[in-house]
């Protein structure tokens, strides 16, 4: 005996050898349906309840996975959405944010009750938020109060009823 010949024949069983998949899949369903179609003893025939039952199960199967498939792609799709609609959103804070360099402003820290006047000088973005930076202190951009354009000759304690829509909270603002 060669053995050589048992060698390349182990080699090649390696190569062949498949896959295991942990669940069937409608091609694995119908194959075996198939196979038990092909192997069924002609005498006694597979009974029509149960042909009928395993191609129901088939059927049901096969329209599962294509729900499967398209849930996922939805998933997908809407993902994508929220994605660029954060960005798009994040984008356009950013944008108003900026808009307020060179104007002065009147924010309050809602936490420390710190008041900030002043004019706007830079915007830093710290974790994807937009901070003004007004004098030496940093505060979140969403909580401006109002905002007055420098050419009144700087900040007055009347809220700027321009297009910012910003003119909330004045109350208790001495004149």
């Amino acid at each position: 005996m060669d053995i050589s010949r048992i060698n390349l024949y182990s080699n090649q069983q390696n190569e062949l050898s498949r896959t295991v998949k942990k669940e069937l899949g409608k091609d694995e369903f119908l194959h075996l349906l198939v196979t038990q179609l092909r192997n069924q003893n002609p005498l006694e025939p597979m009974d029509d309840k149960e042909f009928i039952a395993q191609m129901a199960t088939f059927s049901s199967l096969e329209q599962l996975q294509n729900m499967n498939e398209s849930v996922t792609l939805m998933n997908d799709v809407m993902l994508e959405l929220l994605y660029n609609q954060r960005e798009m959103a994040a984008s356009v804070i950013l944008s108003e944010a900026v808009s307020l360099i060179g104007k002065a402003v009147h924010a309050v820290d809602p936490k420390t009750e710190t008041a900030y006047d002043g004019v706007v000088s830079k915007v830093k973005l710290r974790e994807g938020i937009p901070h003004l930076v007004i004098g030496e202190g940093e505060i979140p951009a969403a909580f401006v109060l109002w905002v007055a354009d420098r050419s009144n000759g700087g900040l007055s304690r009347e809220p700027d009823t321009g297009d910012q829509g910003l003119d909330e909270g004045t109350e208790g603002v001495d004149e």
